[in-house]
């Protein structure tokens, strides 16, 4: 069952945004007490979207996001940014517009978010499943270990905060020449890009800095952050 919604820039399959959203929601820090089973029915989200759509006369305006506390280990507080339900559709509608475009760009060592083809589990997941890839991890870890016995584990402090909107979206423009699509399609990201860049400042930490955390369209763009970034910091090495 599919049912196409037209939002204008691009016309998703709510059905499958509905599904995917879903499973996001499942690790949220802050989860509706009903599962948003009153509105998560895909006829009610077609409506909170294209109701916004039509009320502002052809663009989605994106509510204030809420900033609230995270309690982290160590005794210390971390900031969340919380969306409303249509703005989360939305997010993981544009977003899961460009995961199928991009994804094969990312290489293979990269096992966080990557796209699975088809679905898993029925189809509502645009993940392959992180408990698998974490094993697949794992094991590639305990192969490499048996001729380089020396392990090093590191993290990029404070990643999502501190991601550049601007320099993330003119990475994401970077890489569509590689992209396997014809031109209609490159032009369709193109103008997704765009829109996602506009309302991401509304739902980041400022207007131009951060993405929203605990979220998996987050990660998959931190994906693509990083992929811009390594292949700028190779072009600047060795031209």
């Amino acid at each position: 069952m599919s049912k196409i919604i037209d939002l204008g820039a691009f016309s998703p399959d709510i059905v499958e945004v509905v599904r995917q959203l879903r499973q996001d929601l499942r690790d949220d820090w802050y989860p509706d007490s009903l599962g948003y089973e009153d509105a998560l029915k895909p006829d009610v989200a077609a409506e909170l979207l294209t109701a916004c759509f039509k009320k502002n006369h052809g663009l989605f305006v994106p509510a204030e996001r809420t900033e609230l506390n995270i309690p982290k280990k160590g005794f210390v507080l971390r900031y969340s940014l919380e969306m409303c339900l249509p703005d989360r559709l939305y997010y993981q509608a544009l977003v899961g517009q460009l995961v199928p475009f991009f994804d094969p760009l990312l290489p293979n060592q990269v096992l966080n978010h990557r796209h699975a083809v088809g679905g898993w589990r029925g189809g509502k997941y645009l993940f392959k499943q992180p408990i698998e890839q974490w094993q697949l991890f794992k094991g590639y870890v305990a192969q490499e270990a048996r001729v380089k016995p020396v392990l090093l584990v590191t993290d990029i402090q404070n990643y999502y905060e501190n991601i550049d909107l601007d320099r993330a979206i003119a990475g994401m423009e970077q890489l569509i020449p590689s992209v396997n699509a014809e031109a209609a399609e490159k032009s369709k990201l193109r103008r997704l890009i765009v829109e996602l860049h506009r309302c991401l400042r509304k739902w980041c930490y400022t207007s131009n800095l951060g993405l929203p955390q605990n979220r998996d369209a987050s990660s998959f763009l931190a994906n693509l952050v990083m992929l811009a970034q390594t292949r700028l910091c190779l072009l600047s090495l060795y031209g």
